[in-house]
């Protein structure tokens, strides 16, 4: 289970836990969790990323929300600016530190 933690690897690097909430559009290929697990590996600041938890899934009109819990490696200079990163990423409806509840 993910913790709300945020601690260094290395100079460069810091490692978050989050729990987020992603947008997955009907159509997309492969399982849903996977879909939106690589969607979140592609933001910009993300480094590395590894599911420690999978939370609810909520089927809406043209896509899908699932929620994972996710342990982000980064490098972002802060836990605080890698939120905000992931935040500001038109798929992803929410980010909170710390396990799927």
């Amino acid at each position: 289970m993910a913790t709300n933690s945020t601690s260094a690897t290395s100079a460069d690097q810091i490692i978050k836990s989050l729990t987020v909430t992603v947008r997955v559009p009907v159509g997309s290929t492969g399982t849903l969790f996977e879909e939106a697990a690589e969607r979140l590996s592609r933001i910009a600041a993300v480094t590395d990323l590894t599911v420690v938890e999978t939370g609810p899934i909520k089927p809406r009109n043209g896509a899908t929300y699932v929620t994972l819990a996710v342990d982000v490696v980064s490098s972002a200079p802060n836990g605080e600016a890698l939120v905000e990163n992931v935040t500001e990423t038109v798929y992803v409806e929410s980010v909170e530190s710390g396990a799927v509840t």
